[in-house]
């Protein structure tokens, strides 16, 4: 168990993360917020990359920093840019950190084809990176983050670079890694939180504003998520979320603090052009809700 107590950071006179309070059991959590709320200042914070201005941060009881090496060896990281050496191949990269890491020479080659396989690079194994894609070479980086069996996993923006079919390779992955442990994510692609985190972790203004399952976020929102024309005045008070296309009509979601008169429940499709219907909200519309300010 991962703990969070009363955890804040401040560089000189700026506060970037302000009292947090956050347990992390087994499983997949996700840290949902615009560039600058503090995410990847919270990850590195875990990672011990930085320490906290005040407050613990604490392994089954135990602060993470006391522990120093027997922590950062449960601990797998997968920064927004990691490094690595453009002329070796994965296979050469992944045994260079495989023997940072201290894993037994007599497992590291069967460890390694295992790693390729689940990211799908046993064909390019034993090309050079410096030809790889930026999708490939994310690929590398989950495999070095995994290589070592971590009980505890943080991975920032992994889905960058990646093409649908990859992403789904990743959501796969991560399902099969939370069986045994806990994994901490952010990424800025809403759909992978909804479909892989079964928490999501919302922070603005260094501030934990929302803390629970993603059905649990987007109930917060039912009866307040509209669409209408997008040709259709605004009401007062509803703020514009996002457009849809249905066929020639385009159409606008919005969000409304109050009920709206003259809802449609199911409308006809002659009715799209100038009906106001209720829709099921979605994590994004949550996230828009929350930062659209």
């Amino acid at each position: 168990m991962l703990k969070l107590r009363h955890v804040s950071k401040r560089f000189h006179d700026r506060t970037i993360l302000d009292d947090i309070d956050l347990t992390f059991h087994e499983g997949v959590y996700g840290l949902l917020a615009p560039n600058g709320a503090g995410k990847t200042t919270l990850m590195k914070m875990i990672a011990t990359l930085l320490y906290p201005t005040a407050g613990s941060i604490q392994w089954n009881g135990e602060d993470i920093i006391a522990m120093d090496e027997r922590y950062r060896g449960l601990l797998g990281y997968l920064p927004q840019d990691f490094g690595y050496y453009p002329n070796y191949t994965p296979r050469q990269f992944l045994r260079y950190v495989a023997a940072l890491q201290g894993i037994r020479r007599g497992r590291v080659d069967k460890r390694i084809d295992r790693m390729l396989a689940m990211v799908g690079l046993e064909a390019a194994a034993d090309r050079k990176m410096r030809s790889f894609s930026g999708g490939m070479i994310q690929r590398v980086g989950i495999a070095q983050a995994i290589i070592h069996d971590p009980q505890l996993l943080i991975l920032d923006e992994p889905t960058a670079g990646l093409d649908p079919k990859e992403r789904v390779r990743f959501r796969n992955l991560i399902h099969d890694l939370a069986a045994r442990r806990t994994v901490i994510l952010s990424t800025h692609i809403v759909s992978d939180l909804e479909t892989i985190a079964g928490s999501v972790i919302m922070i603005r203004d260094g501030r934990v504003i929302a803390n629970g399952t993603p059905a649990d976020i987007c109930a917060a929102l039912e009866g307040h998520l509209y669409e209408m024309p997008a040709s259709v005045p605004l009401p007062d008070g509803c703020r514009p979320l996002s457009e849809v296309q249905y066929g020639p009509f385009t159409r606008q979601r919005v969000y409304s603090p109050t009920s709206l008169p003259g809802v449609v429940a199911f409308p006809s499709v002659t009715e799209l052009a100038s009906a106001t219907t209720t829709v099921q909200p979605n994590l994004e519309d949550a996230f828009l809700v929350a930062y659209g300010d």
